[in-house]
């Protein structure tokens, strides 16, 4: 998931690496590095908690709330990160900014993440996200090259989405077969509700 730390997107992130005892670059690093498991959904609709960080990132809450952070904030606080879907005040720091849509309300399951959920944040630049911006999945895509142990069967559920294997699109809720031995290549991106 494309993700903006620190600057004038998420200007806390100096605080929350300084707490951490890491430089900017060197939190950068360590976000963009750690898969992270989204643990629960909670405070506001399909607001995913991640977790868990290395025990440097053990750093405590605000002992004052911000004012307010956009929708799409990543904050940081006790071994934990949240991604905020609406405007709000928080009491975590601020330390970096998606463009993902969390919670697209006007489709038939808008959760588009839960529990078990992982994902990993990739570094881009202020002008890459603003370009991310009128993309409906917020530059988030998944995709993998894998080998089957053995026969098994998948299906793409959950989040609306453009899904291929190997070239041929996944149909929705459907059985694809994969055999065992052959490499297989994913790939997936947010689709809009109207996709």
């Amino acid at each position: 998931m494309p993700a903006v730390f620190g600057r004038e997107l998420a200007p806390q992130l100096e605080e929350a690496s300084h707490a951490a005892g890491f430089s900017a670059e060197e939190i950068s690093a360590s976000l963009t590095q750690t898969r992270v498991q989204v643990q629960t959904i909670g405070f506001a609709p399909g607001q995913p908690h991640l977790g868990k960080l290395p025990p440097a990132w053990d750093i405590p809450r605000l002992s004052r709330l911000t004012s307010r952070v956009p929708a799409g904030a990543l904050a940081e606080a006790i071994r934990k990160l949240v991604l905020f879907p609406v405007s709000t005040p928080i009491g975590w720091r601020h330390a970096g900014q998606i463009c993902f849509q969390l919670f697209p309300s006007d489709t038939d399951d808008p959760f588009v993440k839960g529990p078990g959920d992982e994902l990993q944040f990739e570094l881009v630049g202020v002008e890459v996200l603003a370009m991310m911006q009128s993309d409906p999945g917020g530059g988030a895509r998944a995709g993998s090259e894998f080998e089957a142990s053995k026969d098994m069967r998948i299906a793409q559920t959950g989040a609306v989405m453009q899904a291929s294997l190997n070239g041929a699109p996944l149909v929705r809720n459907a059985s694809h077969l994969l055999l065992a031995g052959r490499s297989e290549r994913t790939k997936a991106c947010m689709a809009s509700a109207s996709t």
